[in-house]
């Protein structure tokens, strides 16, 4: 566009797309309906949400360079991984493959810290299709805190995600955490959908570790989500024996509440979130809520 308007051209602007999402790609908008994929703003709050995509628009025209983590990393566009196949000339010969990094050696990445588990295995995965680069700490219920303290001081991980049960956390290890992120400047996700406690019990535990995540350090994220009941968190349970122990449907809503999270996470959001379950298990309603609202609405255990 510079170029063009060097030349004389009469250069407007430049748009970007899509600007407020797109619906039914994923089905090469074939068909009616389909999921929906935020773009620069996301439609599914009750007010257009601005993504990491705005933040990034307005840093390129304010002539700043974009600083995000996730930038270290190639889009899909230019991994390895986005052949299906192996590609071929017009002709049908096949051809050597344009040379490129899945994941740069020295691109930051995020830490997992929960044991196995489907919640746990769901968010390596979808980070491993994402190409942030992800690795994973199993601390136990005693020894979490420490060993996450350890790995933020040695690794510099740009982000934290706690999926554990918050039934198996202590808020003032929750607190700790908490705060090592915050003196770091590392971003802090906290996500917990277990259906392994009784609801009473896990409500209650999840507002004491929230508070206590939220007070230590108020920019961390909280997501809440409705109750998945086929979800186990067992732990020495792999993703493979997880699916065969729920259903398909509980299987497809974990995924889509990780890549939901993820995405959250990278738009640097924060503060407490609830995720309501929409159409085809998509998670297609996403509201803040207050600190105030939260003390009184969690305990019942459902986002309404």
């Amino acid at each position: 566009a510079r170029n063009l308007q060097a030349e004389g051209i009469d250069i407007r602007a430049i748009t970007v797309w899509s600007l407020l999402g797109a619906f039914g790609w994923n089905q090469l908008v074939t068909d009616d309906g389909g999921d929906y994929e935020p773009g620069v703003f996301d439609l599914r709050a009750p007010r257009p949400r601005p993504t990491a995509i705005a933040h990034l628009v307005a840093d390129l025209s304010a002539g700043k360079s974009p600083t995000h983590p996730v930038l270290e990393v190639p889009g899909w566009w230019r991994r390895p991984s986005r052949y299906q196949y192996p590609p071929v000339d017009r002709w049908g010969m096949d051809v050597t493959p344009p040379d490129g990094v899945e994941v740069p050696v020295e691109a930051p990445g995020i830490l997992l810290v929960g044991g196995p588990g489907a919640l746990g295995e769901m968010f390596l995965e979808r980070s491993t299709i994402r190409a942030i680069p992800c690795a994973r700490l199993d601390g136990g219920a005693s020894a979490w805190a420490a060993g996450t303290l350890a790995t933020i001081a040695i690794d510099r991980p740009w982000a934290v995600v706690l999926t554990m049960s918050p039934v198996d956390i202590h808020p003032d290890d929750a607190a700790a955490v908490a705060r090592a992120c915050a003196g770091s400047g590392i971003a802090l996700l906290c996500c917990s959908p277990d259906a392994s406690a009784p609801l009473e019990e896990r409500g209650q535990a999840a507002l004491l570790v929230e508070h206590a995540i939220l007070d230590a350090y108020p920019d961390a994220l909280v997501i809440w989500s409705e109750p998945l009941p086929g979800l186990q968190s067992a732990a020495k349970s792999t993703l493979e024996s997880n699916a065969r122990q729920i259903d398909s449907d509980t299987a497809v809503a974990v995924r889509e509440l990780v890549e939901t999270s993820l995405d959250l996470l990278i738009d640097k959001e924060r503060g407490v979130w609830r995720l309501v379950m929409g159409k085809g298990q998509t998670w297609d309603c996403v509201a803040p809520v207050s600190k105030a609202h939260a003390a009184e609405a969690y305990p019942l255990g459902l986002a309404v």
